[in-house]
This record gives structure tokens, C-alpha cells and sequence, in this order.
């Protein structure tokens, strides 16, 4: 069995290490392979799958909250000079983006499905895009829009969905059918500091997209830092 290399890397060594050694922090047994491999996703081990919401708040945090060109101070962002300049080629330096596509869609486009698809209660429907490489003869070489079990704390405060690669890794957007049922949605850099203020109002901060002891040990200590800043200087 092997599930192949995405961007170099040995997914399929990857993915066994994790799971022999994620075993003694579980508060629950996984069921099958694609809930291992949601729960991979989620704290950070390559997969084939990409993440998505459907929270526009929770998309849009992912989108700015850890901005390259914004830089904390007394609690609000310093923009790079060129935070008005926005390019008008499809990929801009100036300016984050928010991408929303319809899964029902996506899957009728490259699968012929016209829903979403609960992978892992169809495990015998969908197992060839679990280990893609070793199928042959079988329609695995598109990605596909699914669904999984809320079986982590920070995929149900994250509404996670996913797109998973088959065969193929190449990136949504390569796909010229697919490019059709993308919408973007550009941020330039001058509106993300009233818009993380904004988010961080509204209750959506570090610990609440990634709920656990160190994200709230985190928040306080930067909570405080602003906190601290503002009465002192």
C-alpha cells in the first residue's frame, strides 16, 4: 500500500508514524483510515486533503489572522507600505483572499456525484481515493468535496469540510473546469486590522479555532502584553 508523496514528502510513512504514535492521546478510537487522516490534517501532518468551512467568519480568520505583512503592536497590525497597492495579477503579495466553492458542484464536475460526499460513512464507495496510486481502472484522479465525522474538538469549532486529491495533487485552481467554481474574494491589506479587531469582538480568537490549553495560554499572554503596553506607554 502506499499513498504516494505530496510536495516531496512521504505521506504514506507519515501517515503510519502518526498513527502508531497519536494512539495514547485519543479519547476515542477512530474508525477508519480517513478519520485518521482528518485528524492528521488538522494538527499539521501533510495530506491530500485541503481544508474548508463553512463559516465565513472562521474562513475569513484563516485568511487574515496570520497575515506575513502585519506585524502586532499595542494590539493592532502595522501595515507594510505597500498596503494599498493592489496587483492585478491573479496572485497578490498586497492583500489576502477568501476562496468559496460549492461541494456539491466541485463533485458533480469530477466525479459525476451531486452532493457532498460522507466519506467515511461510504468507506466501500470512496476506499480508491484513500490509496489512490494503487487503484487501477477506477475514476480517482480529480479531487472531490467531503465531509467528516466531527471527531476532534478543532474540526467542529472549525465547521471542517474538506477537498480531497486523488491521483492527482495538482492545486484546485490548475484545473481549468474546476477554476469555474471558484469565487475569490480579495482583501487588501489596508482593511485586515479593523477586520481582526472585528473577528477578536465577535469571540473568534486562537483559542477558539484551535480550542486546548496552549491556544488560551497563548491569548492570555498576548491579551496582557496588549493590556500592559496600552497602560504603560
Amino acid at each position: 500500500m502506499t499513498l504516494g508523496h505530496v510536495g516531496g514528502l512521504d505521506v504514506e510513512k507519515m501517515f503510519f508514524e502518526f498513527k502508531s504514535r497519536a494512539l495514547p492521546f485519543l479519547d476515542r478510537n477512530l474508525e477508519n483510515n480517513f478519520e485518521w487522516m482528518f485528524l492528521m490534517q488538522h494538527y499539521g501532518v501533510p495530506t491530500r486533503l485541503l481544508d474548508w468551512t463553512t463559516n465565513a467568519l472562521v474562513a475569513l480568520y484563516f485568511a487574515i489572522g496570520s497575515n506575513p505583512y502585519c506585524v502586532e503592536k499595542n494590539g493592532f497590525e502595522e501595515l507594510s507600505p505597500e498596503e494599498d497597492f493592489m496587483d492585478e495579477g491573479e496572485l497578490s503579495l498586497y492583500g489576502a483572499a477568501v476562496f468559496s466553492l460549492n461541494p456539491s458542484e466541485l463533485n458533480r464536475k469530477t466525479v459525476g456525484c451531486s452532493s457532498s460526499i460522507f466519506i467515511c460513512e461510504d468507506l466501500d464507495d470512496w476506499d480508491h481515493y484513500f490509496d489512490p496510486m494503487s487503484k487501477e481502472g477506477v475514476n480517482n484522479f480529480l479531487p472531490i468535496a467531503v465531509k467528516s465525522r466531527h471527531i476532534d474538538v478543532r474540526i467542529r469549532s472549525q465547521s471542517g469540510h474538506f477537498t480531497l486529491h486523488g491521483a492527482n495533487v495538482w492545486p484546485l485552481d490548475y484545473y481549468d473546469e474546476i477554476r469555474k467554481l471558484l469565487t475569490k474574494i480579495f482583501i487588501p491589506y489596508g482593511s485586515v486590522p479593523q477586520m481582526l479587531k472585528d473577528l477578536r469582538s465577535l469571540g473568534f480568537t486562537e483559542s477558539f479555532i484551535y480550542p486546548g490549553l496552549d491556544s488560551i495560554a497563548k491569548e492570555i499572554k498576548r491579551n496582557e502584553g496588549v493590556a500592559f503596553s496600552r497602560r504603560h506607554f
